[in-house]
């Protein structure tokens, strides 16, 4: 699988509805969602507008990965930081090299934007450990209850 990494483009919008759709129907840490795709086209249009969004562009599929985040200063400690908002490839693109790379570009985008600090969510201990390859240290866990 060679697709290439590149900015999203609003044309990408489409696509990436429906990646954002599956991504919340599969990611166990996600116990609620929008009824409708308003929100997150909202969502998307924010990333587009305060930060950046990376697809992965399969030749033979289309898009099949996305990673958009946003700018701003941290409430505690003000640094510049990139938040990520949504990192997510579909079933068979995970954890290839496709993955890595997009992830890298969407690490580049941060650096060039000022940014100087990466704040990604992870879901599980495969994740954590792939992150703390890359430099990431956990800072600490973020826990939720349904009220």
């Amino acid at each position: 699988m060679t697709g290439v990494v590149r900015r999203a483009t609003p044309e990408d919008k489409p696509r990436l509805l429906i990646l954002a759709e599956q991504f919340l129907r599969s990611a166990p840490h996600i116990t609620s969602q929008p009824t409708n795709t308003d929100h997150l086209g909202h969502v998307i249009d924010k990333c587009f507008a305060e930060g950046a969004v990376f697809v992965v562009d399969e030749p033979e599929t289309g898009v099949v990965g996305m990673f958009g985040m946003v700018f701003g200063n941290h409430p505690l400690t003000l640094e510049v930081t990139a938040f990520e908002v949504v990192w997510y490839m579909l079933d068979g693109f995970r954890g290839g090299s496709a993955a890595l790379r997009l992830f890298k570009s969407a690490e580049e985008e941060a650096r060039q934007a000022g940014a100087t600090v990466l704040q990604v969510g992870s879901p599980n201990d495969k994740l954590d450990r792939v992150l703390e390859r890359f430099g990431f240290t956990r800072r600490e866990a973020t826990y939720y209850k349904t009220l």
